[in-house]
């Protein structure tokens, strides 16, 4: 199982906060890559009646974006009357066929279908939504950067005097280290993820009060 977890808050006022996760390339072991969690996003609507998640998985083609037939694609959302008080999770669980017709399960609520256009698939009542395809990779990452830095903080450290237990670091060692954090390029440029995006009612998950959060998990099945 991958997961990857954040939290967002939403008074009953309507303020709206948006929050975002990632975390790539950390399980190289996967053999399924369409179950390894790279990013996930968590926004309310501007009127704060719909929760919008997005959770997107390595690896994808836009010409043939292929999901993984034995995972479960699950949406986790918590909401509670008060920070650290009593939580009451509710569950939304998706899977994709080969034929890439998505269905999703909720509170009650259903939907089964192919997603050929924005709008995605809808349940019968409109409460929840999914759409499925292929998006660039919006992480960025400079990978050589960060690996030329550390490098150059490591040899520096060894010489460097301590300050209560802190390297102290002379100008032109610091102005290195920031150089090497500027040099490279985003290491995820031109990338692609697989991106399932579900809109849910607000109502259907805030049953046990107006504070949410939300995170997500993959289940691969034999």
């Amino acid at each position: 199982m991958r997961w990857l977890a954040l939290t967002i808050f939403v008074v009953a006022a309507g303020v709206v906060v948006r929050s975002v996760w990632a975390d790539h390339e950390d399980s190289p072991s996967i053999t399924e890559p369409q179950s390894d969690i790279t990013d996930f996003y968590a926004w309310m609507t501007p009127d704060a009646a719909k929760l919008d998640m997005a959770m997107s998985v390595r690896e994808s083609t836009k010409v043939d974006p292929r999901w993984s037939a034995t995972s479960e694609y699950v949406f986790h959302v918590s909401s509670m009357a008060a920070i650290g008080g009593a939580e009451t999770e509710t569950i939304i669980l998706c899977t994709v066929a080969p034929n890439k017709r998505v269905q999703c399960w909720t509170e009650g609520e259903y939907l089964i279908g192919g997603v050929s256009g924005p709008e995605g698939v809808v349940s019968q009542d409109g409460k929840l939504r999914v759409w499925i395809g292929a998006r660039d990779d919006a992480a960025f990452v400079n990978r050589a950067g960060i690996g030329s830095t550390l490098s150059a903080l490591d040899d520096a450290r060894t010489s460097a005097t301590l300050d209560q237990g802190c390297p102290t670091l002379d100008a032109d060692t610091s102005n290195a280290l920031l150089d090497g954090l500027k040099s490279g390029a985003n290491a995820h440029a031109g990338g692609e993820v697989l991106t399932m995006v579900v809109e849910v009612d607000k109502a259907l998950v805030n049953k046990g009060g107006p504070i949410l959060s939300a995170w997500a998990s993959t289940n691969v099945h034999p």
